[in-house]
């Protein structure tokens, strides 16, 4: 395990120097500190840390990251709808099942087909940014829509600080690109 967990009420410790990035959870809870983007994604994906250095645990890296956005991305738009419907912003009743469908894909074990063209509706969608071009055949959607980006660990993170489920900082005198 590259990281460490810091709660965040902990007033008295504090990141190592080794130790260039910090992720905090949006309404308390604990901070993860960690030496590289690794780190931090073993955090957030059981197992994650596990993976080797070679070309097939790159590859393993990339469909773990891919697995969690998935998940994560039905999770949000499970949430986002909710929410909405909560609000009164908008009516469950409104949606066709084929609509809901799109807006809640199935999670990480039954993915919908990937949705292609423009998306106008209130509800955004969130998509997998992988699923599209440049690394598939499929245009990237337009309109009302959200990603999740598995490419990279820098993608993955970014995007989900992009969503609002952490904040990524990395340290003022690290030698790392934020």
């Amino acid at each position: 395990m590259t990281y460490r967990l810091i709660a965040a009420d902990d007033t008295t410790t504090r990141p190592t120097a080794d130790e260039q990035f910090v992720l905090l959870y949006p309404g308390g809870g604990e901070m993860v500190v960690a030496p590289d983007r690794t780190g931090l994604v073993e955090a957030l994906i059981p197992g994650y840390e596990d993976l080797g250095d070679d070309q097939e645990s790159t590859e393993e890296a990339l469909y773990q990251r891919y697995l969690a956005a998935r998940n994560i991305a039905a999770q949000v738009s499970e949430t986002i709808f909710a929410s909405l419907v909560s609000e009164g912003k908008v009516d469950y009743a409104d949606y066709t099942e084929d609509e809901l469908n799109t807006i809640m894909p199935h999670g990480a074990f039954e993915p919908s087909p990937p949705f292609v063209g423009e998306w106008t509706d209130r509800v955004p969608l969130v998509l997998i940014r992988t699923n599209y071009a440049p690394f598939s055949a499929l245009d990237v959607p337009e309109g009302n829509v959200l990603f999740v980006d598995p490419y990279s660990e820098t993608t993955f993170l970014d995007s989900l600080d992009n969503l609002g489920l952490i904040k990524v900082l990395v340290r003022e005198d690290s030698d790392v690109d934020a």
